[in-house]
């Protein structure tokens, strides 16, 4: 069966009984050749149908862990399809007969054929259709930038007779100011076309990766000089909007080392946390006895409260000021500002 599905596909026999006085022990030298001195790449072991008698070896312990203990992956095919082994319990796959064991290992030769064909005309379809994408880009761009050229010169020639006219009544702030609306109708209509001619790349690329992933290499390189045009036309844009984006990044940096908690402890501020982790605030959260973990920049101290005092009294309770162990007094306020 093996042989009629897939040809190519070379099969290995091992003479081995499968009935009767010694049969086990022969299995299981048929299965250690072909795991120690042949590997291949999948293991069958089967036999046609028979009596309980008849199939017993397969039954045999010795059959079991051998199977089980087999590296190269097997699947039994023993007797009929109602016919149960500890040989089929133990393999990696079961099969009813050894024909259907021949069928699970190896596919039709007439079915991958069939599915190579299907998968070539798709990828016929595929190729057309991306090639249609990208003219229908190239289009799109050209009438974008045609009537963004038109109509930043009907605005320049608009501006010049305005300018004209205004000469008599303060000529250059009327014209600053017309120059700056130009800008900023120059700009918007460069920032639309740079997000339209990156969202139909974005739409390529997306394209261009499930063609990558369905077709042969020969049939992408038919495209790629096509994307790399493409790549090169949009690569001073991106260029700038990465810089105007790092230095974003930049300045935020810059503002959350300000409000690093490590560089307040640099200023000569210490941290308070008890033993649990939790941060000492107000001098009526420490307890007397117990033991505290004081922080610097250099690193951190263990102190123990022996006094509690603050607002011209000793006691345990909150007010608006502590004194730490080394006498050092903190606001309440500054506290709460600085953690």
């Amino acid at each position: 069966k093996i042989q009629e599905r897939m040809p190519i596909v070379p099969v290995y026999l091992f003479d081995a009984r499968v009935q009767g006085q010694g049969a086990a022990q022969e299995i299981v030298s048929g299965i250690e050749y072909f795991n120690l001195e042949f590997p291949v790449d999948v293991l069958i072991i089967g036999r046609g149908g028979g009596s309980l008698e008849d199939l017993w070896c397969f039954n045999e312990e010795i059959v079991a862990r051998a199977v089980f203990a087999s590296r190269v992956p097997v699947i039994s095919g023993v007797g009929h399809e109602v016919d149960v082994s500890l040989a089929d319990l133990a393999a990696d796959r079961r099969a009813p007969t050894p024909t259907a064991a021949g069928e699970m290992v190896v596919p039709s030769r007439q079915d991958l054929l069939e599915r190579l064909s299907n998968l070539h005309k798709r990828l016929s379809n595929i190729d057309q259709w991306f090639a249609s994408r990208v003219q229908g880009v190239d289009e799109f761009e050209f009438r974008l930038t045609a009537g963004y050229q038109r109509y930043l010169g009907e605005v320049r020639h608009r501006l010049e007779r305005v300018r004209g006219d205004l000469n008599a009544i303060r000529p250059d702030r009327l014209f600053a100011q017309l120059i700056g609306r130009l800008d900023v109708l120059a700009a918007r209509f460069s920032s639309l076309r740079d997000q339209v001619i990156t969202r139909r790349v974005e739409v390529l690329s997306g394209l261009h990766q499930r063609l990558e992933r369905s077709s042969p290499q020969r049939a992408i390189a038919l495209h790629l000089e096509r994307v790399l045009y493409a790549e090169e036309r949009l690569r001073r844009v991106v260029r700038d909007s990465i810089q105007e984006r790092t230095s974003r990044l930049l300045q935020l940096e810059g503002k959350l080392a300000v409000l690093n908690p490590a560089s307040v402890l640099q200023r000569g501020f210490a941290l308070v946390q008890a033993k649990d982790g939790k941060i000492i605030r107000f001098a009526s959260d420490a307890q007397l006895g117990t033991d505290l973990n004081v922080r610097f920049t250099d690193g951190e101290i263990e102190v123990r409260v022996a006094k509690v005092s603050g607002a011209g009294r000793e006691s345990s309770g909150r007010d608006s000021h502590h004194e730490d162990d080394q006498g050092v007094v903190t606001s309440k306020n500054a506290q709460r500002d600085l953690f």
